[in-house]
């Protein structure tokens, strides 16, 4: 077992190696669960400002349950960040660009 000294969120081991933890786990891993309440809120907004009689709800729920997908632990967490990521910016991207070809066909 190593004996270090923890400095913030960084542990500094007898060999002065420095690793980033937290005091419950990875610090990386908790920062990026932190942004990811901010990304969702706003992707949430994103899609509800664009909820009209063109955009039904069924592609808002979907794009507010994709907070499903990230589950798991450290690794596998951060992996199914990126997956959450890319599959919020497409549903957006689908979303919006609909509504903005749907406004520009007045038929």
């Amino acid at each position: 077992m190593a004996v270090g000294l923890v400095v913030g969120e960084q542990v500094v081991h007898r060999g002065g190696a420095l690793v980033e933890h937290g005091l419950f786990g990875y610090a990386h891993v908790r920062r990026v669960e932190r942004a990811l309440v901010t990304e969702y809120r706003d992707a949430v907004r994103s899609a509800l400002d664009h909820l009209d009689a063109d955009a039904g709800t069924d592609e808002v729920v979907a794009i507010a349950e994709l907070a499903e997908i990230v589950r798991g632990y450290e690794d596998i967490k951060l992996a199914r960040v990126g997956q959450f990521r890319a599959q919020i910016e497409a549903a957006l991207a689908d979303l919006t660009g609909r509504r903005q070809v749907g406004a520009a066909d007045p038929s």
